[in-house]
């Protein structure tokens, strides 16, 4: 009886052993840190001058490889200006750029920056104040 005893106890504590062991592998193979991308403004508190508006953005890509973005210039959701960069990964790109204000719309106007990237999409916006006359 008591060699049954620790035949028994013996499996279960190897059937007990190889699964700590396999999960263990399975939680280390199978655990993938997904990278994320920053996109924010540095400087929008300045006034807008003579109908523009100028501000600094910057976008970090913290995606674990080189992304390309499309980037997007919206004024009161129209776009106003396009382009494109490409990023190595732990790589920050910091750009000051000037938009002109629509002289139609002479109240608060809303500036936007866009980023589309691999099928994801991000936005940030500020509001102008009354543009001066």
């Amino acid at each position: 009886m008591k060699t049954e005893n620790n035949i028994i106890y013996n499996s279960i504590i190897i059937a007990c052993i190889l699964g700590i062991i396999t999960v263990s592998a399975l939680v280390i193979t199978n655990t993938r840190d997904d990278g994320f991308t920053e996109l924010y403004f540095l400087d929008y508190t300045r006034m807008p001058e003579k109908n523009t508006v100028t501000f600094k953005y910057g976008i970090a890509n913290h995606e674990k490889e080189e992304i390309n973005y499309s980037i997007r210039f919206l004024i009161s959701n129209q776009t106003a200006k396009s382009k494109k960069t490409t990023l190595k990964d732990n790589k920050t790109f910091i750009e000051e750029y000037t938009l002109p204000l629509d002289p139609k719309n002479p109240g608060s106007q809303r500036i936007s920056i866009e980023i589309t990237y691999q099928n994801n999409t991000q936005e940030i916006h500020f509001m102008t104040r009354e543009s001066p006359r």
